[in-house]
């Protein structure tokens, strides 16, 4: 496998996702969307589609493959190139993770700590937070 992992999201990140409407209805793709995992492909990086509609807590009613089935069919019909599907627990390992809902914390700097970091990403989640209120 290649060592440059990179972990896509489909709902919201390949796919319009406005509500869960089951587990064979994904939205249309992204504007880009296509254009933008052509060229990861391109630049070499092993593509990992990743999704919470695969989780067996949130849809313990479906086997793996009832679930992986409608992902797979998706990607092929809009042409987007992948490597693999992560079905197992945890998040997969990679060297970055592109997902709609991801607040980037990195309190860590080059000449040492930034606490302030960790208020910007509550300030970020306030905002998450306010817009599923709303």
């Amino acid at each position: 496998m290649n060592t440059k992992a990179v972990a896509v999201d489909l709902d919201g990140t390949l796919a319009y996702y406005e509500s869960w409407q089951g587990i064979d209805f994904i939205g249309g793709i992204m504007p880009g969307a296509k254009r933008f995992m052509n060229a990861l492909h391109e630049l070499g990086f092993h593509i990992i589609i990743h999704s919470t509609r695969l989780s067996p807590t949130i849809n313990a009613n479906y086997s793996l493959d009832e679930l992986k089935a409608p992902i797979e069919k998706w990607l092929s019909e809009n042409g987007i190139p992948y490597d693999e599907i992560w079905t197992y627990p945890g998040k997969p390992l990679a060297i970055a993770y592109i997902d709609d809902r991801a607040i980037q914390c990195k309190p860590m700097l080059q000449n040492g700590f930034d606490t302030r970091e960790y208020e910007r990403v509550l300030e970020q989640l306030a905002v998450c937070v306010y817009k599923e209120i709303k």
